[in-house]
């Protein structure tokens, strides 16, 4: 072999462990640029976990002052207001008509089922007295001026993500012999005596 011969095999073998070098930095910019991605994918996807959190607890903050009133005989004539009213007064809670920003009846998607009322507070406090109120005396239809004897229920006004959690705590509830679940104040929580 002559001198030549063997410059130009070093020439080779050094210009094939380049392009073998240079195929591995392609190939590690490659899987960084993929990591990136993932990365960012990641830290994108907790960003709007996180946003759509955040945007559900100021949600559930704008229905603070709301109460729904679940299984009010519905009238022809009714005077929503008056109906308030006297169950405020069976609750043992004084309320005036500064206190109540609005009243209305919610339409439902059962025809069957009776509408529920949806009372929006001026504020916060007279509905949370309702509300501890409603834990100690069970409220009917008979109980406020109706000739039926059926139950009413008092309950916070949630987001449909809040009440969809709510259901699913429920049901664990159930599941696990639980004693209580409730909402309050923003957050769900769940209870076992033992």
């Amino acid at each position: 072999m002559t001198l030549g011969d063997l410059h130009n095999l070093l020439k080779r073998e050094i210009q094939s462990s380049t392009d073998e070098i240079q195929r591995s930095i392609m190939e590690m910019k490659d899987e960084l640029r993929k990591l990136g991605t993932e990365v960012s994918h990641a830290q994108v996807s907790s960003q709007l976990a996180t946003i759509d959190r955040d945007l559900n607890y100021i949600q559930q903050e704008q229905l603070s002052n709301n109460m729904l009133l679940s299984n009010v005989i519905k009238t022809t004539d009714e005077d929503l207001c008056a109906i308030m009213c006297k169950i405020s007064e069976t609750l043992g809670v004084e309320l005036f008509d500064r206190d109540i920003f609005a009243i209305t009846r919610l339409s439902t998607r059962n025809a069957k089922q009776i509408e529920p009322i949806l009372v929006q507070f001026s504020n916060r406090v007279v509905k949370e007295k309702l509300m501890t109120a409603a834990k100690n005396i069970t409220l009917s239809c008979r109980s406020i001026g109706f000739s039926i004897d059926q139950r009413i229920y008092l309950n916070h006004h949630l987001t449909p993500k809040n009440q969809t959690l709510l259901q699913v705590v429920r049901a664990y509830k159930r599941e696990h012999s639980y004693k209580f679940a409730w909402f309050n104040r923003g957050y769900i929580y769940i209870k076992n005596l033992n």
